[in-house]
């Protein structure tokens, strides 16, 4: 009966053993998911703020863009109003001459 006991009390450490072994190998895991989760945020987050002020830049240069355009539209008007050109060619018509012609 002693043998028994002793054969059944060996086992049950066996079977605590391997289930503390497995539920420390569960924590370094976990651990190392962390870490990883962590490092790909990181990186993500990198990512972001690259791509944020290349938009940014992206954004700043549209708006430079619009500006001289407007003031390119400002200055063809002045032309336009005043008759004459300011070393540019006149401004093209938009439309073709109305009138006769076809019959």
């Amino acid at each position: 009966m002693e043998v028994r006991q002793r054969e059944h009390d060996e086992h049950l450490k066996k079977i605590r053993e391997q289930q503390a072994a497995q539920e420390a190998a569960k924590e370094v895991r976990k651990k190392e998911f962390d870490i990883r989760l962590r490092e790909q945020r990181k990186v993500q987050a990198e990512r972001d703020e690259r791509q944020g002020k290349l938009h940014r830049q992206r954004e700043e240069e549209w708006e430079r863009n619009m500006a001289a355009q407007q003031e390119e539209v400002k200055k063809r008007q002045m032309e336009a109003r005043n008759g004459g050109d300011v070393g540019h060619a006149p401004p093209r018509r938009v439309s073709p001459p109305t009138g006769g012609g076809g019959g």
